[in-house]
């Protein structure tokens, strides 16, 4: 059985099920949502804490918008991130701080990003770092960015 984490808006309570110790070799990639309250909670969550170090030990980890919260509280060491303008003065201090859209770090195994304007460079960015730049290419022309799209 896979974990599911999940937020219950507006609420905010985080149900966890009991973690399968094998849900990273059915899963290349965690992402760890943001908004506001609800990234508040899940990074608090022990769980979701001892997720994110495994998976950027071993995988692949994103962090959107507030999610990016996660990596301070699971305890990832110093390096470039970003996250959402409202939680910057919170991980500033114990990350390489960016204005960046998405920013891939570690060994590429962590990827940030700022906020929902930011979720299409960030998803395409995640498509690249696990399918290839070919793939990626696949999936982003038939949106029809607009010309002059910076990602």
């Amino acid at each position: 059985m896979p974990v599911v984490l999940f937020v219950d808006y507006p609420h905010t309570k985080l149900y966890a099920p009991l973690i399968d110790h094998k849900f990273q070799d059915k899963y290349d990639l965690l992402v760890v949502p943001g908004g506001a309250k609800g990234a508040d909670t899940i990074s608090k969550n022990a769980n979701v804490q001892e997720l994110v170090r495994q998976y950027y030990e071993k995988k692949l980890v994103g962090m959107i918008c507030a999610g990016s919260l996660a990596a301070k509280t699971s305890g990832l060491p110093k390096q470039p991130l970003t996250s959402h303008p409202s939680v910057k003065k919170q991980l500033e201090k114990d990350f390489e701080y960016s204005e960046e859209s998405v920013v891939i770090s570690g060994n590429g195994n962590l990827v940030t990003s700022r906020g929902p304007g930011t979720a299409f460079p960030f998803a395409l960015a995640l498509v690249e770092i696990l399918c290839g730049t070919k793939k990626r290419t696949e999936v982003q022309n038939p949106m029809v960015f607009p010309p002059g799209t910076p990602f």
